[in-house]
């Protein structure tokens, strides 16, 4: 039953020995690494070619990886957030939590959720935040701007609607303190 488990849960899940070796990974795990899980056995969670970024988009470093924290500090480490660089370039968004496995020879459980769609719905929730802000700031000036232009064109009316010549001083100081 653990076996099915494993097999068909849609996190992904890597085991690892108590040197941080990969002895096994499900079939989940290996769609979000892009890489066949037989390329994973025996793989290190302290090796070097893992492609992981933080969410600011900068480099994670090793020790930040939960499944080396879970291993080195045995204890629980849960939803560390990262993308997953792949051949391709393309980056696979991951929640990552990682368990102590309490049993001799064995080092920790890793699950892998897929979050690329919810970093996209957040990205552009963020950005249609900042539409929104811009255009408020927009009609914020536009208000602004409106005012003194409506002063200009009603002086600029009187001006041409002026049958006599006095006033015409009046008028054009008007006209250059909206402007």
């Amino acid at each position: 039953k653990y076996r099915v488990l494993f097999e068909v849960f849609p996190l992904g899940i890597a085991i690892t020995d108590n040197e941080g070796n990969i002895p096994e990974c499900n079939k989940a795990w290996e769609t979000i690494y892009s890489i066949d899980c037989k390329k994973h056995i025996g793989r290190s969670i302290y090796d070097e070619e893992w492609k992981i970024i933080r969410p600011d988009g900068n480099p994670m470093t090793i020790m930040e990886y939960a499944g080396v924290r879970a291993l080195r500090e045995n204890q629980i480490v849960r939803q560390i957030e990262g993308g997953v660089i792949k051949d391709n370039n393309e980056i696979t968004w991951v929640s990552v939590t990682a368990a102590p496995i309490p049993l001799k020879k064995y080092g920790v459980a890793i699950t892998c959720e897929d979050i690329t769609q919810k970093m996209a719905l957040q990205a552009e929730a963020l950005r249609m935040s900042r539409l929104a802000s811009i255009g408020e700031l927009a009609a914020g000036v536009a208000h602004e701007i409106n005012n003194p232009v409506n002063g200009i064109i009603n002086c600029a009316e009187m001006l041409i609607n002026k049958r006599d010549r006095t006033g015409i001083k009046k008028i054009s100081a008007m006209i250059i303190e909206e402007g």
